[in-house]
């Protein structure tokens, strides 16, 4: 069994995305979490760091998460972006 491997943290710079995890090809869990606190929606894009309201953006809710888990677990790297600087969240994949 793989060790989870941490990438939460905050955003830098509001309404810039940032690479949380690059790709693995390997990648076979994925989770980020959008913390009830922050207030604001997260968005996260494979591939290419993406705006928030983008075509190909998933887009959390306070409190919301999106997970792949098993078959079908994108391998691409991973972005996230936030309007405000410090904005927290959680992420971690195997």
């Amino acid at each position: 069994v793989s060790a989870l491997v941490d990438g939460s943290g905050a955003i830098a710079v509001g309404g810039t995305p940032q690479q949380i995890f690059a790709a693995n090809a390997n990648r076979k869990f994925l989770e980020i979490y959008n913390l009830y606190s922050s207030n604001e929606i997260l968005a996260v894009s494979f591939g290419a760091g993406a705006n928030l309201d983008t075509a190909g953006v998933f887009e959390l809710v306070p409190g919301g998460s999106l997970r792949y888990d098993g078959t079908g677990v994108d391998n691409r790297a991973v972005f996230v972006v936030g309007a405000t600087a410090g904005h927290k969240f959680t992420a971690r994949q195997v």
